[in-house]
């Protein structure tokens, strides 16, 4: 199994996740639509391409991204075009594609679908697809799996080009599509931002409570040992058997991008010394995860406040993620209270449920008391050195590793 940084790590280099897997099937099995719920870099996408090139008997996936997309008709034709993908459909079906499918490529000149410009105005193309959903049946019992990926993100981009009420119409017709399915059609939505959170800023949660949420963890502390063990001895690296235990104590929760990224650097210490990885050579390879040439993977970190929130919700969340990179042991819900009034931001608790869900923070319960810590020791010095600090040095990486969820 290599070590894949950044891209999704697809066949002998997916870490199996059998529990998980097991339990996305369990809910399709019932029938239902899911959610997956995981903050980014959780290794959702790796899950989906899983899915879909090594699928169980009687099921077939395909996964579609609509990141880029802003244009509800232009949803419709990649969703069309998904579907047209499937080998599981009936014989009838396959008869009413052949048919239908180029009486389905929407146009944006069919539509008129245009900013400001009412949804009800604009029903056709809608009704038409709603009225093809219901038509496709798989053949026997086979089950066709539709994975969005980056749902959340579409909505966001709708509700900038058409306002509040053109997402909410999206999010209706989602639902809609989703009602009158077959049974043997079903979707999977996920995305790099969380659904909830968006939905609840357009106040529209009901459209989206039909959905069966799966929610993807952390690594537990045997699974991130093996794969930390499995990913060094591809690489064949040779290092002391107590390395994997003091990586682990470094790393906080095991977000599996984190161990990738650890992974990388000591493989790189073990390259240009030819050594063997001993304990203490952990925290110098991790310490220089913090190099200009790592920006890449934590700038969207950043970028993200500035696109996700208001100008007060940007402000209040900024002053957070700054004083939890210079807390050591986090900081508890009477001061983030206090920094939601000095920033005169009334919606403070759904900006720490998105920053919790987005992987920024996560809450614990220490003696009783609320405290909010980053959720990697990763990424807080890297905030500290690169936001805080504007790239200066900061505290050695030891001083920073105590990121454990109580």
């Amino acid at each position: 199994m290599k070590n894949i940084v950044g891209a999704v790590p697809r066949g002998s280099n997916f870490f199996p996740r059998e529990d998980l897997i097991n339990k996305i099937y369990n809910r399709l099995d019932a029938d239902a639509h899911l959610y997956l719920a995981a903050p980014r870099r959780m290794g959702k996408t790796a899950i989906m391409r899983h899915l879909e090139e090594h699928p169980k008997k009687d099921y077939e996936f395909k996964y579609l991204v609509t990141e880029s997309i802003d244009n509800p008709i232009t949803y419709l034709n990649e969703l069309v075009e998904t579907l047209q993908g499937f080998k599981s459909w009936g014989e009838r079906t396959l008869e009413f594609l052949k048919e239908w499918i180029p009486k389905l490529r929407f146009s944006l000149a069919e539509s008129e679908f245009e900013a400001g410009v009412v949804w009800e105005q604009n029903r056709n193309p809608f009704e038409k697809f709603k009225e093809f959903v219901k038509t496709l049946q798989t053949d026997g019992n086979k089950k066709v799996v539709v994975m969005i990926d980056e749902f959340p993100q579409t909505i966001q981009n709708i509700a900038s080009e058409y306002g509040v009420e053109g997402a909410k119409h999206f999010l209706q017709f989602n639902r809609e599509i989703r009602q009158l399915a077959d049974s043997n059609l079903r979707f999977i939505l996920t995305g790099s931002i969380g659904l909830h959170a968006v939905v609840e800023q357009l106040q529209a949660t009901q459209m989206i409570n039909d959905l069966n949420p799966v929610e993807i963890q952390p690594l537990t502390k045997s699974q991130a040992k093996t794969f930390v063990t499995q990913l060094l001895d591809t690489a064949k690296v040779a290092y002391q058997p107590d390395t994997c235990d003091e990586l682990l104590q470094h790393i906080g929760q095991f977000h599996p991008f984190y161990l990738q990224l650890a992974v990388q650097e000591i493989i790189d210490e073990f390259e240009s010394t030819a050594k063997i990885i001993e304990s203490s050579d952990v925290e110098r390879a991790l310490n220089k995860i913090q190099h200009r040439r790592n920006d890449h993977y934590f700038k969207h970190y950043y970028q993200r406040l500035q696109t996700g929130f208001s100008t007060e919700g940007f402000q209040f969340a900024l002053a957070l993620l700054n004083e939890l990179a210079e807390q050591e042991h986090g900081i508890n819900a009477e001061r983030v209270q206090e920094l939601a009034t000095e920033y005169t931001v009334d919606n403070h608790r759904f900006i720490l449920r998105s920053l919790e869900f987005d992987g920024y923070l996560f809450e614990s319960k220490v003696a009783g008391e609320t405290i909010y810590r980053f959720t990697s020791p990763i990424l807080r010095k890297w905030w500290q050195i690169s936001v805080v600090g504007n790239g200066k040095p900061s505290l050695p990486f030891q001083q920073l590793r105590s990121q454990k969820q109580l």
